[in-house]
């Protein structure tokens, strides 16, 4: 544990959004949103407020929080990472929306879920 000096402030660390082409292996991401799709016949049926063949977008937050992804690989808009089992996930960028985590916090979460794991 840190011992902080009364005239010392803790720095405050933050997730910060990031774009799919400032990805680079070795990255602690985490999963802010997903994107489900339903055409819109099996949402309201009702033909009047959409078209039939339209789909109804949903951005929706994880219920559970897992722990920071590593990144592996990167070939857009597919990233290839490691969870804390080190078990691989393939992620879509296209359905996800991610942020950056820094790398201290990252590793530290890491080491504590397996920690917990094991």
């Amino acid at each position: 544990m840190k011992v902080v000096a009364l005239n010392e402030s803790p720095q405050l660390v933050c997730c910060k959004t990031v774009s799919p082409e400032d990805l680079a292996v070795g990255d602690f991401i985490a999963i802010t949103r997903s994107l489900i799709e339903s055409p819109s016949f099996l949402w309201c049926c009702d033909a009047t407020l959409q078209k039939r063949e339209d789909l109804v977008r949903l951005w929706l937050m994880p219920t559970d929080i897992q722990p920071p992804l590593k990144v592996c690989a990167v070939c857009l808009p597919f990233v290839l990472t490691k969870s804390v089992d080190r078990r691989s996930r393939l992620v879509d960028l296209r359905k996800v929306q991610i942020v950056r985590v820094d790398p201290k916090f990252g590793r530290r979460v890491r080491k504590q879920y397996r920690k917990l794991k094991s």
